[in-house]
């Protein structure tokens, strides 16, 4: 079974090499690794163990990536973004 540690860079290297990584495709990555680091939101959606996130924000630290509340993705960082790693 992967450790958080190597999910979050796994997440790290797929995002090098894409404009941006959906939660619901690192969801099902995760839960077919190690199960016991997903759960079962409110919405009933598939969502990552905070030691998961955690380790994904070490690895990626400053504001080169963002993540897009409203679409559930992380992406790189655009010019237009507001300051932080939260975006709508």
């Amino acid at each position: 079974m992967m450790t958080a540690n190597e999910i979050a860079e796994w997440m790290k290297e797929e995002l090098a090499g894409r404009p941006s990584l959906y939660q619901s495709r690192v969801a099902t990555f995760v839960f077919k690794a190690n199960p016991e680091l997903v759960y079962r939101n409110k919405s009933g959606n598939r969502a990552l163990h905070k030691s998961i996130l955690d380790a994904f924000r070490k690895l990626t630290p400053g504001d080169e990536i963002v993540w897009s509340r409203s679409g559930q993705y992380w992406r790189h960082r655009k010019p237009n973004d507001k300051p932080g790693r939260m975006q709508r």
